[in-house]
């Protein structure tokens, strides 16, 4: 008389073993990890130099839409704006410059219009230099040239605007903005106002003094 015995594993245990995944998934904590190394990374090397002496060179875009009202007429205008600007620090987070700007108009009462124009700016930065994001404001005005497409005629007026929002500084050099901005301004008897949002690039420079 032999006795067989059966050495294979349960089924059980099998069926459990083939249900296993050994792939390693992202966790939370590599994640947390990942995100204090960027974090690190940006305010060891983000130092903005908004310093007394230093230069502002950049610009910023929008679009807007906007709502024009005259005495018996009201419609809606686009406006796509580029404005180049040059500032230069006058103080710790204090400067002044000029801006220029150029914008391409359409609307659903005329057909298209260029617009260009220049005049001062000054900003003001909140936070020190030590932080690699900073809060800012800027005001300015302008002097415009409005021309539309099917006139020869040129338009003038006198604009003014404000802005506001926070920079992110990748280096003491360079640093990207992301500002709210109303504009506002009169031409032939019609009140303009629009509201914005103006993502912009600025460069901040000084002269080597060796």
């Amino acid at each position: 008389m032999s006795i067989e015995s059966d050495s294979s594993p349960p089924r059980n245990f099998i069926s459990q073993h083939k249900k296993t995944d050994f792939r390693q998934k992202p966790t939370m904590n590599t994640n947390k990890i990942l995100l204090v190394l960027i974090t690190t990374f940006l305010y060891a090397n983000a130092n903005s130099q908004i310093t007394k002496g230093y230069w502002l060179v950049g610009g910023y875009a929008s679009f807007s839409n906007n709502t024009l009202v005259a005495s018996n007429n009201s419609y809606t205008e686009s406006y796509l704006t580029i404005n180049p600007i040059i500032g230069y620090f006058i103080s710790d987070k204090i400067s002044f410059g000029t801006e220029f700007f150029y914008s391409l108009s359409t609307s659903t009462n005329s057909n298209s219009a260029s617009n260009y124009g220049i005049g001062p700016f000054a900003r003001y930065y909140f936070l020190n230099k030590e932080k690699a994001i900073n809060i800012l404001i800027q005001g300015s005005g302008s002097y415009n040239l409005a021309a539309l497409s099917d006139e020869s005629t040129t338009y003038k007026t006198i604009s003014y605007s404000f802005l506001g929002g926070p920079v992110i500084f990748f280096n003491s050099s360079v640093g990207i903005e992301f500002l709210l901005g109303y504009k506002g301004f009169t031409q032939l008897g019609v009140r303009k106002n629009s509201f914005n949002i103006n993502i912009g690039i600025q460069v901040h420079l000084t002269k080597d003094h060796n």
